[in-house]
């Protein structure tokens, strides 16, 4: 018998950015893939758009007053931000088996204290898509970090990244907790520099701060008219860098004679098929009761970053 999926919102992570490419960075186009498992329906506040997505993959299209008719066992939440509370609040409280929302979470901490409520007295699983946990040479990362110890060896860390705190410096704060599988907290955080070109309520934030003894570094950049989105993690005799938006890791060695990081694995061409791999993750979530979903880690991440920005307001 195949699961009923729902796709709330039809616009750029939704279904566009590989609407005319052979990548998979939708959620339209991931779905796409398992048809023998799920009944896949679309719903955007823009019809034709939703139509054109439907077309595009044969999935069956919804009025937004038609989607609370019917029961689903998947649920995409692909919107704006300042909509995921409602969202999340009403498929909590369906107990949908599985969520898939973007990130951040929500916009407002009162947001977040009434889902923490919502989501303890529901059976539902929520995963909040930082793609990166789920792509298999960042996985081998982690475990090698793990196996060779190098959380003592860590040194520096620096985050080149733009287009918000929230929006996409978060992807690089969940990344470094998924990697070394500790908190990251704020208390000894060191603002120098404030832009909001990106978004009013989403500053892009410079600053330092202290994680497991070691500094990091966030180097916001300005100029949104390209993406940046790197991190390079400095340990006493490696390097390790996520270059391309992190479609790259390359690792270095340090060479005592020369005294120089030399190039040792170059990884290439890791995010073309990144929704995939969620899906594929969401699949494993829903069926095994014993996997955690990321959501209070990520709930505690993105109040943190909350309160970063409500205090420089």
């Amino acid at each position: 018998m195949k699961l009923n999926g729902l796709l709330i919102g039809c616009g750029n992570i939704g279904a566009l950015y590989d609407f005319d490419n052979q990548f998979i960075l939708t959620h339209a186009k991931a779905f796409s893939l398992y048809k023998e498992k799920i009944n896949y329906f679309v719903t955007d506040i823009d019809s034709d758009l939703a139509y054109k997505i439907a077309n595009k993959y044969s999935f069956n299209t919804l009025n937004f007053n038609e989607i609370d008719n019917y029961h689903f066992d998947f649920v995409s939440i692909a919107t704006p931000t300042s909509t995921h509370f409602d969202y999340l609040s009403k498929y909590l409280e369906k107990n949908v088996s599985l969520i898939i929302c973007e990130k951040p979470i929500c916009s407002l901490i009162e947001e977040l204290d009434n889902l923490k409520k919502i989501k303890f007295n529901s059976s539902s699983k929520i995963f909040i898509n930082y793609f990166r946990r789920t792509i298999p040479e960042f996985i081998l990362l982690k475990k090698e970090i793990e196996d060779n110890n190098l959380l003592s060896d860590l040194r520096n860390i620096i985050i080149k990244y733009n287009r918000g705190f929230l929006n996409n410096g978060s992807h690089a704060l969940d990344l470094i907790q998924f990697l070394f599988e500790k908190k990251i907290d704020f208390f000894d955080l060191n603002i120098f520099d404030i832009n909001y070109n990106f978004s009013n309520v989403d500053p892009t934030l410079s600053a330092s701060f202290k994680y497991l003894g070691s500094k990091v570094q966030l180097i916001g950049f300005n100029d949104d008219d390209f993406s940046i989105f790197e991190i390079e993690f400095y340990f006493k005799n490696q390097l390790i860098k996520f270059i391309n938006s992190g479609d790259e890791i390359q690792k270095y060695v340090y060479n005592k004679e020369q005294n120089k990081f030399e190039l040792d694995k170059h990884l290439t061409n890791l995010l073309g098929k990144r929704m995939m791999h969620v899906t594929e993750h969401c699949f494993r979530l829903n069926n095994d009761i014993l996997l955690n979903d990321n959501f209070y880690e990520s709930m505690l991440l993105n109040e943190q970053m909350l309160n970063v920005i409500k205090n420089i307001q």
